[in-house]
């Protein structure tokens, strides 16, 4: 009877090992993700193909660790239904999720919302089958259940000896680079938060805390350009009518301009043009508008994108010079 009775036992603790399993290739999945579609340098050489999962999947062995089975699962329920988000995010954005991101979203209104579900049918469908599904194994699972304590400290353990390997490896890349103590430890810092930023599900913390801080940030924005000048005066004098015209169309692509060859006639007037310069080594700035944007009209970088806020748009800088200045949008 005790034989039966611990076959018994052990068939049940199986059951809850799949479902633990199962847990893990869920949550990989956007790394996964990232491997196939995205163009992040993160995941460029088949190295960091390689070593991308295994740090991603190292923290949710670490929750595991330290987390109750059952609990982890019911708090793992957003994070579940982000997961198709990042997915998403990936393979239309070519990168994971930012605080971008979720000032996209969050700051979307209901039509261009109702757009992208429209065209994303098949995701919405995969959600609406698996997260009742999620759920309902989560809320059955049962609370008593315990990982052995071994098992544990050997996911512990892998937790640290991945991090000890990648923080190694970083701090052998930063050493090639050369310079003192302080720039060693900046790059390697700088190393490994480029990691955790784009590492699912860690990234969504720090995504959100970056969202936080630009809107407490925004909230400043008046106060802190107040009393702001770029000190800019005109230093020589044309004896004509300057008109200077600024055109931001934020949807527009290069692979679609017939400028760059592309096979329809998409810039008819604009190939009239004598004076045209077309730049043809450009880079942009981020791949997401309320990132993009502010770099546009400011003399915020990717590498200075507080310049955001704390400077107001290069449109003063010519009011200051004496131009009158005009916004107009189409929206």
């Amino acid at each position: 009877m005790i034989q039966i009775y611990n076959r018994l036992k052990n068939l049940k603790n199986n059951k809850y090992y799949i479902i633990i399993i199962i847990f893990i290739i869920l949550m990989l999945l956007p790394s996964f993700a990232m491997i196939i579609f995205s163009d992040d340098s993160i995941v460029k050489s088949p190295l960091k193909k390689l070593f991308f999962p295994i740090f991603s999947i190292s923290f949710i062995l670490l929750f595991i660790a330290l987390v109750r089975t059952k609990v982890l699962l019911i708090l793992f329920i957003p994070i579940f239904i982000f997961s198709f988000i990042e997915i998403y995010t990936i393979i239309n954005l070519k990168s994971p999720t930012s605080s971008g991101t979720f000032a996209a979203v969050i700051n979307t209104h209901w039509h261009e919302a109702t757009e992208i579900l429209s065209t994303n049918w098949m995701a919405i469908v995969l959600l609406s089958i698996s997260l009742p599904i999620y759920i309902f194994i989560s809320i059955k699972f049962p609370f008593k259940f315990k990982l052995p304590f071994k098992i544990k400290l050997g996911l512990i353990a892998t937790f640290l000896i991945v991090q000890i390997s990648i923080v190694g490896r970083d701090v052998f890349i930063a050493y090639q680079i050369k310079g003192d103590r302080t720039s060693l430890k900046n790059t390697v810092e700088y190393f490994y938060l480029v990691k955790l930023n784009k590492t699912f599900p860690i990234n969504l913390y720090f995504s959100l805390t970056q969202y936080a801080k630009g809107k407490e940030m925004l909230n400043h924005y008046n106060s802190e350009v107040l009393d702001f000048s770029f000190g800019a005066k005109v230093e020589s004098v044309i004896n004509e009518r300057e008109i200077y015209v600024v055109v931001i169309g934020e949807t527009a692509r290069r692979k679609n301009f017939s400028l760059y060859g592309y096979n329809k006639k998409t810039n008819p007037f604009l190939e009239k043009q004598s004076n045209l310069i077309c730049f043809n080594n450009t880079t942009s700035s981020a791949n997401l508008t309320s990132i993009a944007y502010p770099q546009f009209i400011t003399r915020a970088t990717p590498e200075n994108y507080h310049l955001a806020f704390k400077e107001p748009s290069i449109s003063i800088a010519f009011k200051e010079a004496g131009f009158k200045t005009f916004y107009i949008s189409i929206k």
